[in-house]
């Protein structure tokens, strides 16, 4: 996103996605202080910006949690299955 003047607020919320028809590993076990952490199986961001016309837009990715060196070629070929969502 471009800085602009015209913006006057924004939001960002992130979090975890676990998909339910996938194991999820943990961290930690029983073991250990007893205590164990599930592992996301993903992350979503989401982004919202209002302008000076009350207009609000909204970005959403969402972001796998595995190691991956194709990160950068996604962004410089222009992100692919991204989506930009206008509500007014």
């Amino acid at each position: 996103m471009e800085a602009k003047k015209n913006i006057l607020e924004t939001y960002v919320i992130c979090g975890p996605l676990f998909y339910f028809d996938k194991a999820t590993d943990l961290i930690g076990s029983e073991d250990d202080y007893g205590v164990s952490l599930p592992i996301p199986h993903a992350y979503f961001k989401s982004i919202l910006t209002e302008n000076n016309r009350g207009t609000l837009d909204l970005w959403t990715f969402i972001l796998p949690n595995k190691e991956t060196d194709t990160a950068n070629q996604w962004v410089q070929s222009g992100m692919p299955g991204r989506r930009k969502l206008h509500l007014a």
